[in-house]
């Protein structure tokens, strides 16, 4: 089984705050992995970690044939990590093809190349509302105009963090069928999530932090089945 990324023996935090303790953990190509933990537990970091918006304090983030801990963001972008930030930040101001056109890279061999044709099959609301303005929409659809602009960088891996979060259950609905059909196209994705029903229908694998440590590894029907680690780990 091939990882895409591959983090070993990550060290990571803020200031005088160390977030992250030896962290090791690899991303198969083509599978949906769930980075599963409680609320600041870790996942923000490690995803930022892998992105370059926070820099390691030591360890390897290796992508792309690269070790790209340190790396500023747009390069590692460039190698095609997408990221969808918690924040959602979309341009409020613009329309939602306006917000995707700002997202377009050239098409990478091997991956699938997005179009706004393609996002809007895969997003059917953003296809209905094509000209409104960002600051004119929903949270869940500013969610999903946030994943649909990543894509058209047409990356092969994708950081989604907390991606449900606050939205309604049918928007989560939507959200869980569009992440099993990127699944379906060869994109590899990393959801990092408090909500474990939502992870375990769109995910292969499961990773679970707990204090900025990694404690739990393996599929999602192993999690499911391991009822001590989701009471230790995950319930409140």
């Amino acid at each position: 089984m091939t990882a895409l990324l591959q983090v070993q023996h990550l060290h990571a935090g803020y200031g005088q705050a160390q977030v992250l303790e030896d962290i090791d953990l690899a991303l198969p190509e083509g599978q949906v992995t769930a980075l599963l933990g409680r609320n600041g537990a870790g996942k923000s970091t490690l995803i930022k970690s892998m992105i370059g918006l926070v820099r390691p304090r030591s360890g390897v983030v290796q992508f792309a044939g690269h070790d790209v801990a340190g790396w500023e963001p747009y390069r590692i972008a460039r190698l095609g990590l997408g990221y969808v930030p918690e924040e959602r930040r979309i341009f409020t101001d613009l329309t939602v093809r306006e917000n995707l056109e700002i997202g377009r890279q050239p098409a990478r061999a091997g991956r699938p190349a997005w179009t706004p044709a393609r996002l809007f099959a895969l997003f059917p609301n953003l296809g209905a509302m094509q000209d409104r303005r960002g600051g004119m929409m929903s949270g869940g659809e500013q969610q999903m105009l946030t994943i649909a602009r990543t894509l058209m960088g047409n990356p092969s891996l994708l950081l989604l963090d907390e991606p449900s979060e606050g939205l309604a259950p049918v928007i989560v609905a939507q959200m869980a069928a569009a992440i099993r059909a990127l699944r379906t196209e060869g994109v590899t994705v990393l959801v990092a999530e408090q909500n474990l029903h939502f992870a375990a229908g769109v995910a292969d694998r499961a990773a679970i932090l707990e204090t900025g440590r990694l404690v739990w590894t393996g599929d999602t029907a192993g999690l499911l089945a391991d009822h001590a680690a989701r009471a230790r780990y995950l319930e409140l």
